[in-house]
């Protein structure tokens, strides 16, 4: 059965005075996937990441009743792990360079272009998934990933190899098949959408091979694809677009180490 104890979301906490923002940011991340909480003011702010995991703050330069640049230094001190992104309304070089050398990850200036808030946050991201030293793994296991996307696949390989794994990648249904009928792998993992075939259709292409191994489906579509059709369909995992290293190494982890692993499944 496919865990359901295993987080699928990345939190985001976005700190502007102006609900008028708040709304845009809110309805925008939350279509592309992300977990939105909402904070009018630093104080707010502050009690949100006192009580929740937040992966990720964007905040405005300019608050009512307190000073951004200031929340962001701090930030930086308390809790470096967490990256931050500024908001501004001063569209100039030297404004973004103050705000990057205070410790801000990335400056958007308003108004907002979607694909370009949607790329600074996958880029950040990424920046703080890659761990600098190798894990001791529990054991050599072989993975493959199957996906078209070549940013998030190397993503994947490059967390995969630092949790201790040995990763092969194919880029099409067809390249993974061969691959999985050549190579004996301990799990597999593939994007929903390949561009020949679906992830569901690769599965049952490996299953008819008689080789039985784990099967992790990823999917940017979890309301036409949801976990529940997945496990209909015999997927052992299921994770949903943007994710983080760490939620694929739980997924993994319960379907490898069963035994040693903190989620049910």
């Amino acid at each position: 059965m496919i865990g359901n104890e295993v987080e699928f979301s990345i939190t985001i906490l976005v700190v502007d005075g102006d609900e008028s923002t708040r709304r845009l940011l809110d309805d925008t991340l939350t279509a592309l996937g992300y977990k939105i909480i909402l904070a009018g003011d630093l104080e707010s702010a502050r009690r949100s990441l006192e009580v929740q995991k937040i992966d990720l703050v964007m905040c405005n330069a300019i608050m009512p009743g307190g000073n951004g640049v200031i929340f962001l230094m701090q930030m930086k001190k308390e809790r470096p792990q967490i990256p931050v992104i500024m908001l501004t309304s001063v569209i100039n070089d030297e404004a973004g360079r103050r705000l990057l050398d205070a410790g801000a990850d990335g400056v958007l200036a308003k108004p907002f272009r979607i694909n370009r808030v949607e790329e600074l946050i996958v880029t950040t991201l990424l920046r703080y998934d890659r761990p600098g030293s190798p894990r001791a793994p529990m054991a050599k296991k072989r993975i493959l990933v199957v996906d078209d996307d070549r940013g998030l696949l190397d993503f994947m390989m490059d967390g995969l190899e630092t949790l201790g794994y040995e990763a092969h990648c194919r880029l099409s249904g067809a390249e993974g098949v061969a691959a999985f009928i050549d190579t004996n792998f301990d799990l597999v993992i593939s994007d929903f959408m390949l561009s020949d075939i679906s992830g569901a259709e690769l599965l049952v292409k490996l299953r008819e091979t008689k080789k039985n191994v784990p099967f992790v489906i990823i999917t940017g579509y979890p309301l036409a694809y949801p976990a529940v059709t997945a496990e209909a369909d015999g997927v052992d995992g299921y994770l949903v677009k943007p994710f983080r290293i760490h939620q694929m190494e739980q997924v993994i982890a319960s379907l490898l180490y069963p035994e040693k692993s903190k989620i049910k499944s």
